[in-house]
């Protein structure tokens, strides 16, 4: 694996920012970053750039800055690890796992791309796995990491605000002489959550020219069109998204996703539905849903969407009813696994006609403007993904419970 991430021929595209800002942060320092103003990545992602920079003695160049995909394929494993847990938690057979480890679509974005989106993703999914697990404080942390990854990771906030609230303080972690923080009280959390997010912003707040504010900003406004190449239902509506503003879509679309996702949370958490308590399958729709109808989406933010999609699968009854002994059918397994299947379908091709590796770096002949690689085909398999993700969660009762 190591030698796919280090040797493999990549896009070359994205590379050319890293080396740009590393060489930036080398001559100016960490500290400086933020006044360059074409640096509009999250702070975490600068501090594994400056340890790129400090363990390098070379020069930076086009070549030694795929060491970058290192650290973020420790973070993709990462992830699989989290699969791992699950499949122990549920008594299913590890060798599910293979469907993720040994994912193309998977890996495409560290291994071909040389994008960071697993990072984000992973502390998302590190969020919620220790928020099930009960463990309050550290999932509020993890959560930190990951909105100072990615600040989508916001979208999920108040999936984990409702799962923190049926949570006490962790009351194992060390005690103090202060009483305050004694007994770990929702107090000190907050306490201590403010001083970890101060500790990751410190070496940037010295930065007059821009504020916290002014750096998100710089991230999400950066492109405003109706799309970024993510082949969603924008394209069923623009002959040509990524050149289309979305001046009078962002608000609409953000409205309704909000509407939506208020539903969501509603018939998972309170009302007795279906619905209710199926926490993985409702995050793997709010990513899928996240990416098919918003705006200014980027063909790589529907990883987050691959990933708890087989999550989802892992801790449904799909799974546990045909690999432990429980009665459930074959069919009830293929229609459990198929919405992750073909979302990494749709990813895979999304990502392959955007960046058309097998032409451009591995010397085949692939026609990019075929079918196969059609918006408006991957944006259906990204729809039927969705329907079905929607009526498996809807239709779960008769099957063994998780």
């Amino acid at each position: 694996m190591l030698g796919l991430i280090i040797f493999l021929p990549d896009s070359g595209y994205d590379k050319y920012f890293w080396v740009e800002w590393a060489r930036y942060i080398r001559l100016h320092g960490l500290s400086d970053a933020y006044n360059n103003p074409g640096i509009n990545y999250h702070p975490v992602i600068l501090f594994i750039i400056k340890g790129y920079t400090f363990f390098l003695n070379n020069t930076i160049n086009y070549t030694n800055i795929n060491w970058l995909k290192v650290p973020t394929a420790v973070f993709d494993w990462g992830i699989i690890f989290i699969g791992l847990k699950l499949m122990q938690k549920h008594k299913i057979n590890l060798q599910w796992g293979l469907l993720l480890a040994f994912n193309p679509a998977f890996w495409y974005n560290t291994v071909i791309w040389g994008q960071f989106d697993s990072i984000w993703v992973f502390f998302t999914l590190l969020s919620f796995y220790l928020a099930d697990k009960g463990k309050l404080y550290h999932s509020t942390v993890a959560f930190l990491f990951a909105i100072n990854t990615k600040i989508f990771a916001l979208f999920f906030l108040p999936f984990l605000i409702l799962m923190w609230s049926r949570l006490k303080p962790d009351t194992n972690m060390r005690q103090t002489r202060f009483p305050f923080f004694k007994y770990d009280s929702l107090g000190a959390i907050v306490v201590k959550y403010i001083a970890i997010q101060f500790v990751i912003l410190l070496p940037f707040l010295h930065t007059a020219q821009y504020s916290l504010y002014a750096i998100i900003q710089r991230s999400t406004e950066y492109y405003n069109s109706v799309s970024r190449n993510a082949y969603n239902v924008w394209y069923y509506f623009f002959d040509n998204p990524v050149i289309t503003a979305d001046t009078n879509l962002l608000t609409p679309t953000i409205i309704g996703f909000i509407t939506i996702y208020i539903i969501l949370l509603y018939y998972i958490f309170i009302w007795p539905s279906p619905l209710r308590g199926r926490v993985w399958e409702g995050a793997a729709l709010i990513s899928l849903i996240f990416f098919l109808f918003l705006t200014r989406m980027h063909e790589r933010y529907a990883h987050a969407a691959l990933v708890f999609s087989f999550i989802a699968f892992l801790s449904s009854p799909f799974i546990k009813g045909v690999d432990s002994r429980l009665g459930g059918k074959t069919g009830d397994l293929a229609r459990g696994i198929l919405p992750f299947l073909l979302i990494s379908l749709a990813y895979i091709l999304n990502l392959e006609a955007v960046m058309q590796t097998l032409n451009k770096s591995l010397g085949y002949s692939i026609n990019y403007n075929s079918i196969l690689f059609n918006p408006k085909l991957i944006a259906t398999l990204y729809v039927i993904s969705l329907i079905l993700l929607l009526y498996n969660t809807l239709n779960t009762r008769k099957l063994p419970s998780p």
